[in-house]
């Protein structure tokens, strides 16, 4: 079985050859700590964090420096010490995620990914440029789904789908003007039968 990351690897690969992004540019320290916790369904899985019993917070430690997590409700914020906001998530009464969670560019407002959950499941997440384009939307439930992207102007670049993490069914670019570029199928992850591609008026050129 293929891990999210691998898959997210596959589809950033894809999508900068065939949708040429212009600008496409990530903090690589985020993207990985991104993948990883992707991967792991596990959002706390590079902090070590210290309980402060009187006061309630939580003192932690990851990558990026020091920060505590603030809770009010059924809210928790991940604030670091320059008084930047890494982190924004919804837990339920058990506190497992449920919502969204917002994750944020290193020092910066702009939100980088949105994650939803439904009591500690997965259910689909949304990446977004540094100018706040959405460029990646992904809904898996058990490997099961879909997955898109977009150029910098909101168009759509490319989509497939995905049965038990592999790209499995109707696979398809886009041009910028939304004609279809190229478009196939896929079978456990392997490309099958026959893949067509058009010019930006629709007609076949192989």
């Amino acid at each position: 079985m293929k891990s999210l990351a691998s898959i997210s690897l596959f589809l950033c690969l894809n999508f900068i050859c065939f949708c040429q992004y212009p600008g496409y540019s990530i903090d690589s320290a985020h993207l990985q700590n991104y993948l990883l916790f992707h991967e792991e369904d596990n959002f706390g899985s590079q902090a070590n964090c210290n309980k402060d019993l009187l006061s309630n917070d939580t003192s932690c430690f990851d990558q990026f420096g020091e920060f505590k997590i603030e809770k009010s409700d059924q809210t928790e914020i991940w604030r670091y010490k320059n008084g930047w906001v890494g982190r924004v998530q919804n837990v339920d009464d058990q506190n497992l995620n449920h919502g969204l969670c917002t994750e944020f560019y290193l020092n910066s407002k702009q939100k980088f990914a949105e994650w939803s959950y439904e009591h500690g499941k997965f259910i689909g997440v949304k990446y977004f440029t540094k100018e706040g384009s959405l460029f990646h939307e992904e809904q898996l439930i058990d490997g099961n789904g879909s997955i898109e992207l977009f150029r910098r102007n909101g168009t759509r670049c490319y989509r497939t789908t995905f049965v038990n993490y592999e790209i499995h069914g109707r696979c398809v670019y886009y041009y910028s003007s939304g004609a279809v570029m190229i478009s196939g199928n896929c079978e456990n992850g392997e490309m099958i039968g026959e893949w067509k591609e058009y010019d930006l008026d629709g007609n076949r050129v192989n």
